[in-house]
């Protein structure tokens, strides 16, 4: 199964006072084998996001982890590059 990952999702999970964040983590924890796929706008806008409703270093913080994590790309030379993401129950996001 592929899911698209949009920016609302990254939001909720990086912003512990979101009214969606304990939902985020229940969903990222309880899947398993899934391939969650995202683009590198959608990183941009979760980072804007973060930093009107939280603050600069929050959204700093959110795109050094996804900078650390090494996302593999796909259609790297595409404006519209994703990024692939594998998950699994023991870790928030493993990547393959």
């Amino acid at each position: 199964m592929k899911i698209f990952v949009d920016a609302s999702f990254f939001v909720a999970l990086a912003k512990k006072d979101d009214s969606c964040h304990q939902k985020a983590k229940e969903i990222i924890n309880s899947i398993s084998g899934v391939e969650l796929y995202t683009a590198f706008y959608i990183i941009d806008e979760a980072a804007t996001v973060l930093t009107i409703k939280t603050s600069k270093p929050e959204a700093v913080r959110f795109l050094n982890s996804i900078k650390q994590k090494d996302f593999p790309r796909k259609n790297t030379e595409s404006k519209n590059a994703y990024l692939l993401i594998s998950t699994s129950k023991n870790s928030v996001l493993k990547l393959s």
